[in-house]
């Protein structure tokens, strides 16, 4: 995945964005008839993505007016999911497991590309960056 230079603000943005959704999707998950191991899973992954929010919105705040009040929604994580969202309340809860699947993957090059191609990120959003990357 090739991945344009961006400011670290965009970054910041669009992972808190992404985040966000992979929360949306997790409860989602959630409503739906799924065994408890995948409750339990899914319930983890919104907790994790909440706390990730966070440390990425406490980085955020140290740009103050820096920061824009729309973000990036146009990656391949969020247009995945609103593909999903189509015929989400009918669809196969194997199909809504893969699909989760493969947005975690997305996810997870989204952070490496973000990381390799923007090598000019403060020490402190790349220490951020990788430690959640590790955890995904």
């Amino acid at each position: 995945m090739n991945v344009e230079l961006k400011t670290p603000v965009d970054i910041l943005q669009e992972l808190i964005v992404m985040h966000t959704t992979r929360i949306e999707f997790s409860n989602k998950m959630l409503g739906k008839e799924v065994d408890e191991d995948s409750k339990t899973i899914f319930h983890k992954i919104a907790q994790q993505s909440t706390v990730f929010i966070e440390a990425l919105m406490n980085e955020l705040s140290n740009f103050g007016d820096a920061v824009k009040a729309d973000a990036n929604r146009n990656n391949e994580y969020n247009k995945t999911y609103t593909n999903v969202l189509v015929d989400f309340d009918t669809a196969d809860i194997t199909k809504l497991k893969d699909t989760f699947d493969e947005m975690e993957e997305v996810l997870k090059n989204n952070y490496v590309d973000m990381i390799e191609a923007n090598k000019e990120l403060s020490a402190s959003i790349l220490q951020i960056l990788n430690v959640q990357l590790k955890s995904l």
